[in-house]
């Protein structure tokens, strides 16, 4: 039961033992008065769970969460296909960290989550789906999958981690589907080829810069529940071309700074609309730099913070229907043609103060 593990000097054991699940377990450990006590480590294995690799690929089986650390670590280089089999109900973090050369991987109904690094700098995996059973996608799980094309987020999953689709080069498409409810911060940051996001009425947080850098980033859109008004100034009308879902509470700081929204010429931008009387936070430079040349800025939205369309060269037109909104001096900052259109006194006195024009909206006019 007991081996010496210290060439013979009687200081360091390892004790191997079978151990039952479900049964209550007693250590009970003596030294010699002679030796100097030391540390004790209890490691538990999971006996259910099994895995083999023949031919590049990985099969995984067993029952409950999977353990870390993993026992294939060492011969990660020559993973190139990973099938997890039903029973499994976690990948644990950094479970496949490294296997650049893992192309492809079955993901079962059992499983929940996905640990942080889970599938990170496995640059060759171009696909993945994950099932609706998932609830979890921790920060980094995606990391640096750089041959990825598109993905799914089922709508049970409630959050996505931080950094979770960093440096996906090769991603064109995300789907979102409903449920969802916070994308975390740099989700998708640096996703080169990302052209199309579609946002559900569920999200209620979009993280810092969730989507920065994602310089061929065309297309947000997200539901509404009333169809969406149209204004008409100079003859001039509101077209969505970028649209947020009524439900979002919180858009964080650069959210959308270094992407394509930055280009279109000339693009709608519509901040959601709520009915539930909560408000809609906005962060600092949340929208700095897109190339929207109107903006359209509901009653829900109480506030607009420093920078928030700073740099906005394009931006002609910002129309502000709360009464009360309160703006930062330099939320405009950079934008020079820029005329304002509200019944609100405090926009007015912004208006005047910084040299914009100013016209009185006239919601029925």
């Amino acid at each position: 039961l007991a081996s010496d593990d210290d060439s013979g000097n009687g200081s360091n054991f390892r004790i191997k033992q079978k151990l039952d699940a479900g049964t209550r377990y007693f250590f009970e450990v003596r030294f010699n008065s002679s030796l100097q006590a030391g540390q004790i480590q209890v490691m538990l294995m999971q006996e259910a769970f099994e895995c083999t690799l023949e031919n590049g690929v990985l099969t995984i089986s067993g029952d409950g969460p999977m353990p870390y650390p993993v026992p294939w670590y060492t011969e990660h280089s020559s993973i190139m296909k990973v099938v997890i089999e039903d029973g499994l109900t976690s990948i644990c973090r950094y479970a496949f960290f490294d296997c650049s050369n893992l192309t492809s991987v079955t993901i079962p109904e059992s499983m929940t989550s996905i640990g942080d690094s889970a599938f990170a700098n496995c640059s060759s995996l171009s696909s993945v789906t994950i099932p609706k059973s998932v609830t979890h996608i921790g920060d980094n799980a995606f990391n640096n999958c750089r041959a990825l094309t598109d993905v799914v987020i089922p709508g049970n999953v409630m959050s996505i981690g931080n950094s979770a689709f960093v440096n996906c080069w090769s991603l064109t498409t995300v789907s979102f589907e409903n449920g969802v409810t916070s994308i975390g911060n740099d989700a998708f940051y640096n996703c080169k080829s990302l052209k199309s996001v579609t946002i559900p009425e569920s999200i209620t947080s979009i993280g810092s810069a969730a989507f920065s850098n994602c310089a061929l980033l065309t297309t947000v859109i997200g539901p509404f529940d009333v169809p969406m008004k149209e204004y008409y100034y100079g003859g001039y009308c509101g077209l969505m071309k970028v649209s947020l879902p009524s439900s979002i509470e919180k858009v964080g700081v650069l959210a959308f700074e270094g992407s394509g929204l930055h280009q279109l010429v000339p693009p709608d931008f519509r901040l959601p609309e709520r009915y539930d009387g909560n408000e809609v936070f906005i962060e600092p430079e949340a929208f700095a730099g897109i190339g929207a040349s109107y903006v359209f800025i509901p009653y829900s939205v109480s506030q607009i913070p420093s920078r928030a369309f700073a740099g906005c060269k394009n931006l002609h037109f910002v129309l502000i229907e709360c009464y009360s909104c309160i703006i930062a001096d330099d939320a405009f900052e950079g934008c020079q043609d820029l005329t304002i259109i509200s019944d609100s006194d405090l926009a007015e006195h912004f208006a005047e103060e910084h040299g914009y024009q100013f016209i009185p909206y006239l919601p029925n006019g």
